[in-house]
C-alpha cells in the first residue's frame, strides 16, 4: 500500500519515468575555449593540463625550459616557447606609454616576463592569456627575483631557426673518461644556449640543460677533448 514521492496517487502500480532528454544541438566549445573557462571560473584545468600540447609546434627547436631561468646569470640570452596565462597593461609615468607584466608557463615552471614599450607596440596583438609564443629576450635579476624581458614575440617558431646555439662533435679516441670530464664541465656553466653532443658512432645527443657557451669555454672542451 505504499508508493514513492513521485508515483501518482491515484494509481498504486505507476513507476517514475525520467523525462526525455531535450537538449538543443550545439556546436562543440573549441578546446582552448573551453580550457580558457575551466582556468576563469575554477582556478585550474579540469579537462587536461594543455601547456605541453599547447607548445608541441615549438619542440623541433628543442628549447630550453623556464625552469633553467633559476640558474642563469642577469642578462643572459635566452629562447624560450611558453603559454601567456596572465597579462597587466600599465601606463609608464615618463612618456604615457604602455608596457605589460605578463605572466608564462611551460611544463617545467612559471615565470614573469616584462614587455618594455617598444616591444609592446610591436607585439601587443600577441600578448594574449592562452597564447603559446616564441620569445626571444634576455634573463633579468633584481632584488633577488628573476624575469625575462622579451625582445621579439612570435606565435610560430623562426623561420630558419637554429635548433642550437652550439655543437660538440667528440673524435674517436675519446674515452668515457673524457665524457664524463665534459658532462660535468658543461653542467658547471649553465645558461640558456642549446648545445647538440654528435658521438663518434654518429649519435646526437641534444643537451637537457642550458649552457653558457663561450669561447674561454669551447677551449676547455677542446683541452678535454684534446682538440687542437
Amino acid at each position: 500500500g505504499q508508493f514513492g514521492l513521485f508515483d501518482d496517487p491515484s494509481t498504486k502500480s505507476s513507476k517514475p519515468v525520467a523525462p526525455e532528454d531535450n537538449f538543443p544541438d550545439v556546436e562543440p566549445m573549441p578546446e582552448k575555449e573551453k580550457l580558457s573557462l575551466e582556468k576563469e571560473l575554477l582556478g585550474v584545468y579540469v579537462s587536461e593540463n594543455p601547456i605541453s600540447k599547447m607548445l608541441t609546434q615549438f619542440q623541433i627547436l628543442n628549447l630550453n625550459k623556464l625552469k633553467s631561468i633559476s640558474e642563469a646569470e642577469n642578462n643572459t640570452p635566452i629562447k624560450i616557447a611558453a603559454v601567456i596565462t596572465k597579462v597587466k597593461v600599465i601606463t609608464t609615468k615618463k612618456d604615457g606609454s604602455r608596457m605589460a607584466f605578463v605572466g608564462i608557463e611551460d611544463d617545467s615552471s612559471k615565470a614573469e616576463m616584462i614587455v618594455f614599450p617598444k616591444s609592446f607596440k610591436e607585439y601587443e596583438s600577441l600578448v594574449v592569456e592562452n597564447n603559446a609564443v616564441y620569445i626571444e629576450g634576455k634573463v633579468n635579476i633584481r632584488e633577488g627575483e628573476t624575469s625575462i624581458i622579451a625582445d621579439t614575440i612570435s606565435l610560430t617558431p623562426p623561420e630558419n631557426a637554429s635548433k642550437y646555439d652550439f655543437v660538440i662533435t667528440v673524435p674517436k679516441q675519446t674515452s668515457q673518461t673524457q665524457l664524463m670530464k665534459l658532462n660535468q664541465l658543461l653542467k658547471k656553466n649553465p645558461n640558456g644556449h642549446r648545445g647538440l653532443i654528435i658521438l663518434p658512432n654518429g649519435k646526437n645527443i641534444p643537451l637537457p640543460y642550458g649552457v653558457h657557451y663561450t669561447d674561454a669555454l669551447q677551449t676547455e672542451i677542446n683541452q678535454i677533448l684534446a682538440i687542437n
